[in-house]
């Protein structure tokens, strides 16, 4: 199978994941405290959610290139400035990245998809909420 083959079936496939899931993001919580808002939404392209959640008061958990996975596309993430990614996977490209909001709880933020032409951002796919107890 050719590169553009591949290519479009991969497009192809994260088109139908996209339209067949749910499209708010879920939100896993350990537990209820106060916490900065969280206002960002399953599919949105992660460059967007992340802007909306500095703007709600959540800081980017700057992690260090020696700290990261480097598995997957992490080093190109952290070089379009998304320097709280820590780990990227392989296959559907789940990457997760860290935030935390001045009650010092914990936000770990889920995308979905490669880095390609036609896909230049993934886009968030679930959310995990800490509490710091």
């Amino acid at each position: 199978m050719g590169h553009y083959s591949r290519l479009f079936y991969t497009a192809l496939a994260v088109g139908l994941f996209v339209a067949f899931t749910n499209h708010s993001a879920s939100a896993k919580s350990s537990g209820s405290c106060q916490h900065a808002p969280i206002t960002i939404k399953a599919g949105q392209k992660y460059n967007k959610a992340r802007k909306q959640l500095m703007n709600n008061g959540w800081q980017p958990i700057i992690v260090n290139a020696n700290e990261r996975a480097n598995t997957g596309q992490e080093e190109d993430l952290a070089q379009m400035g998304f320097v709280e990614v820590i780990s990227c996977g392989t296959g559907l490209v789940f990457c997760d990245y860290a935030f935390s909001d001045q009650y010092s709880n914990k936000l770990e933020v889920r995308t979905q998809g490669e880095i390609w032409e036609q896909n230049p951002v993934p886009a968030v796919s679930s959310f995990t909420l800490k509490c710091n107890q």
